[in-house]
């Protein structure tokens, strides 16, 4: 097993097992040039967001796991430094980035190390530069979700940064307070058949819901430590959501609830 690093001001990890990094290592890759690189430099900040499906094809395409993240992180570290948001559109910009991660995970078709090494590197880097210009994210995401688009919905907002919350027993593990390091190694040993659904029904063990109160203690704890936060409910087994938006409303964090299909665009904003 390897742990490549990817440099942001959190250092996050990217997880690639023995057998694709020697792939990875032994593939013919496309050149990556500056006309290239150039050709995917965005042309506005929401493009990094928006244009995620894009830009992890062309990591796929080219074999190549850090060019692409590491000049989308200059090109956001270049824009920031460059251009003052006002605290309006960093708000619009920490929910879009929120949504969607879990849209994107509710409709990939594939996940492999350059989907992870992507969240890992540049939504982390997003992340990292929005809570520094004060905008704390509280996602609440109640929705049906099939659970092998559950277990990576978990993951990509874990290896970005975000403290997930929800209520279920997952690979044996509660979801007691993590810090980033942990839970990225714990959500980083999700293995293939947790993401096949043919196998979904068994790989989470919802039998034994934390407590209402114990989730509520979880995001308190966390937002003791000022980290960002997506709370999700994958179904009716349990409803802890009107102790959650509660809380949410007396935070400082900017809280939005999506309880929608994620096909429809739009989420609701709770405080700001």
């Amino acid at each position: 097993m390897y742990l490549v690093s990817i440099k942001t001001p959190l250092m996050k990890y990217a997880y690639i097992d023995e057998h694709d990094f020697a792939i990875i290592c032994t593939m013919k890759t496309k050149p990556i040039t500056k006309i290239y690189m150039d050709k995917l430099k965005p042309k506005n900040i929401t493009d990094v967001v928006d244009n995620i499906d894009f830009y992890i094809s062309e990591m796929r395409k080219t074999k190549d796991i850090k060019s692409i993240p590491e000049s989308l992180g200059q090109y956001i570290w270049e824009y920031f430094r460059e251009i003052e948001l006002n605290k309006e559109k960093l708000i619009s910009l920490a929910i879009f980035l929120a949504d969607r991660t879990y849209r994107y995970a509710a409709s990939s078709g594939e996940v492999d190390n350059f989907t992870r090494a992507f969240f890992a590197s540049v939504a982390a880097t997003l992340w990292d530069t929005l809570q520094a210009r004060g905008v704390d994210m509280f996602y609440i995401l109640d929705n049906e979700i099939r659970e092998d688009r559950f277990m990576l919905t978990i993951q990509l907002f874990a290896v970005s940064g975000v403290a997930v919350v929800t209520p279920y027993t997952i690979k044996e593990n509660y979801h007691e307070y993590m810090t980033i390091e942990e839970q990225v190694k714990w959500v980083l040993s999700f293995d293939g058949k947790d993401f096949d659904p043919k196998n979904y029904t068994i790989t989470i063990d919802s039998s034994e819901d934390l407590r209402n109160m114990e989730v509520i203690d979880l995001i308190k704890k966390y937002m003791k430590h000022t980290r960002n936060i997506a709370y999700i409910e994958k179904d009716d087994s349990v409803n802890y959501l009107d102790e959650v938006i509660k809380i949410a409303k007396e935070s400082k964090y900017t809280c939005v609830l999506r309880n929608h299909a994620p096909e429809d665009p739009n989420v609701t904003v709770i405080n700001e």
